[in-house]
C-alpha cells in the first residue's frame, strides 16, 4: 500500500477481536512518503518482506521517508523481514509516535524491530509503553548482519535523530520494555550520534543493552522506576576513568 501526499487511517472494526494485514512474505506492507500521514490502530502487521538492494530492502512492514507523520497505537508488528534495515519499521525523516505496541520476531541486518535515521530532517520518534522483543520462542527481534552491520536488535537510531522512551497514558498506562532481542552491538538499542531519552518505567532488560556509539548519550528525565533501568555499552576506546 503506497501512500504519497495523502492521509490514511486503518483501524480494527468495532466488535471484531482481531484485524490482520498479512503480506505472506510477498512484499512490504506500507510505503509512506512525501508528506503523507498514516495512522494505524488495533492491527497486526505480519509477513512483510522487503528484498533487494537500496530502498527495496528496507522496512519489512513499513518504509517511511519524509512523511508528515506516522501514528501507531495498540498494534502488533510481528514476523516481518528486511534484507537490509528495519525488519519491522524503517523510519527516515518522519516524526513517529508508537503507543502500547508489541514488536516480536522481526529481522534485518540492522534494526531488527525498528530502524530510524534522518532524511530531509532528523525526526523525533516517541515510543510510549509497549514491548519490543520477548523471551519466548521466536519473540526476539534480531539484527542479523555481520562486520559493520548487526546493530540494534530491538532499535537502531542514528544520524541526529531523537528517540524518546516513556510511559503511555490513560487507564492502561505502561512503561516501555525492551527485552530478549539479539544483535552484535546494541541488542536492545544501538544509538549512533543521537540522544536517547528515558522516562518513567522504561526498562531495557539486563539481557539487552544500549550501545552508545559516536558521542551518543542517554538523557534521563526524572526518577526511573526500575533498578536497574538499563545496561549501557560504549566502544572500547570510550571506556576511561571518570566516565
Amino acid at each position: 500500500i503506497v501512500i504519497k501526499g495523502k492521509s490514511l487511517t486503518i483501524k480494527r472494526a468495532d466488535g471484531v477481536t482481531s484485524a490482520v494485514l498479512n503480506a505472506n512474505g510477498k512484499s512490504r506492507i506500507f510505503k509512506v512518503e512525501n508528506g503523507a500521514n498514516l495512522t494505524l490502530e488495533n492491527l497486526t502487521l505480519t509477513g512483510g518482506k522487503a528484498t533487494g538492494e537500496g530502498d527495496a530492502g528496507c522496512g519489512g512492514a513499513i518504509f517511511a521517508r519524509d512523511a508528515n507523520k506516522i501514528e501507531i497505537e495498540n498494534c502488533i508488528i510481528t514476523g516481518n523481514e528486511a534484507y537490509t534495515n528495519g525488519g519491522g519499521l524503517n523510519i527516515e525523516g518522519t516524526p513517529t509516535t508508537i503507543t502500547n505496541c508489541t514488536f516480536t520476531g522481526n529481522t534485518a541486518k540492522n534494526g531488527g524491530g525498528i530502524y530510524i535515521i534522518q532524511a530531509s530532517k532528523g525526526p523525533v520518534v516517541t515510543i510510549s509503553g509497549g514491548t519490543i522483543g520477548g523471551t519466548g520462542p521466536n519473540e526476539a527481534n534480531k539484527a542479523t548482519g555481520t562486520d559493520s552491520d548487526g546493530n540494534g536488535g530491538g532499535i537502531y537510531v542514528g544520524e541526529r535523530c531523537f528517540l524518546k522512551l516513556q510511559d503511555s497514558t490513560g487507564t492502561d498506562a505502561q512503561g516501555v520494555l525492551i527485552i530478549g532481542n539479539q544483535a552484535a552491538k546494541g541488542s536492545g538499542v544501538y544509538a549512533n550520534n543521537i540522544d536517547v531519552s528515558m522516562k518513567d518505567r522504561t526498562r531495557i532488560a539486563v539481557n539487552n543493552d544500549v550501545y552508545l556509539d559516536n558521542t551518543s548519550r542517554i538523557k534521563v528525565f526524572g526518577a526511573l522506576s526500575n533498578n536497574p533501568a538499563a545496561r549501557i555499552t560504549v566502544p572500547d576506546s570510550d571506556y576511561y576513568v571518570g566516565r
